[in-house]
This record gives structure tokens, sequence and C-alpha cells, in this order.
């Protein structure tokens, strides 16, 4: 009973689930997004639209050596790079218009992906109070705010406005070496 207790079982779930870290959070969001998007996939028979269908016939008509019919009454657009991916698509037949379906659910959950990772990598940025690794400046807010808005003792004007305009531009300037402004 004591180990249990020692170990922290006794603790509440909510507690122990605000500890898990963001990124944690991030992979179980993306693996249930993953999961509901085959799940949803496979439950719900969709078609694609009307111009990735176009896109097939007119990889069909490649594939058995004919021109596309681009001047087709009321056809889309025609896009080469969609061209290009119907021609290779209509390789598989009836089941090209599920595999349209396919790559679009997955291009969103590519997409969901890459925004939450160059997120993580925004959010992640280098501490201003340690020295950089290049340079030995410590820059920490208090001292450059000291440095910025000191006001010389012997002035007769105490308006908190910089000794000098050199020390206030030099609290606003970024480090040399590693571009980190001064918080």
């Amino acid at each position: 009973m004591e180990s249990a207790t020692a170990s922290g079982a006794s603790r509440p779930l909510l507690i122990r689930l605000r500890a898990l870290p963001a990124t944690t959070w991030a992979k179980l969001g993306l693996g249930g997004l993953c999961v509901v998007a085959l799940v949803g996939f496979l439950a719900f028979p969709t078609y694609p639209i009307y111009d990735s269908e176009y896109y097939l016939l007119w990889g069909r008509e490649i594939l058995h050596l004919h021109t596309p019919s681009f001047a087709a009454y009321d056809a889309p657009t025609e896009h080469p790079l969609a061209v290009v991916y119907g021609t290779v698509l209509a390789i598989f037949g009836n089941a090209a218009l599920r595999l349209i379906v396919l790559s679009a659910i997955a291009s969103f959950v590519i997409l969901a992906a890459g925004s939450t990772a160059s997120r993580a990598s925004r959010s992640h940025r280098p501490s201003v109070r340690s020295p950089c690794s290049c340079c030995a400046r410590v820059s920490t807010s208090s001292s450059l705010r000291s440095a910025a808005t000191s006001t010389s003792p012997s002035s007769p004007r105490s308006s908190g406005l910089p000794r000098s305009r050199s020390s206030a531009r030099a609290a606003a300037r970024r480090c040399s070496c590693c571009s980190a402004w001064p918080s």
C-alpha cells in the first residue's frame, strides 16, 4: 500500500494529464486525427469531385495513347500536374476514384502534422537570459532595462529617460552572432 501511495498512483487523473508536455499532446492529437481519418475513409465511401474525375479521364486517355479531350464541353481547366497525377492513378482502374479521396485525406493529415511541427519549432526559442554559445555576452532583461532607462544620479532631471542615446541603442540591439533580441 505504501508503494502505491509513494509512486503517485493516488494523484487524480486530471493532474497527471495536465503534467504531460505539449509535444506529447500534439503527438496524441495527430495519432487521433490519423485514426479518425482512416475510419472515416473506410466507413463513408465518398468519391471525388468533378475536376478530379476529369483528371482521371484525361489520364486514362493518355494511357491509351489518345489525345486528352481538353476541349470537351464544360470541362474544367487542365492543370499539368493534376493531369500527370491522374495518369499515374489511372493505372489502378476503378479504384483510382477512391485513391484520389484517400490522397486528399492523407494530404490533410500531413498538412496538420506540418502545421503542428512548425508551431512547435517557432515556440522553441533560445533563452535570452543565458549567454549565447558563440559570445560571452550575458543579457538579462533586468540589466538591459536598467541600462536603457537609468538616469544619472547627479542629473537635475530624473525623468526616466535614457542616460545616453548610445546606451538605449545598445540595449535594443540584437546579438551579433545569434540574432537574439534582448527581452
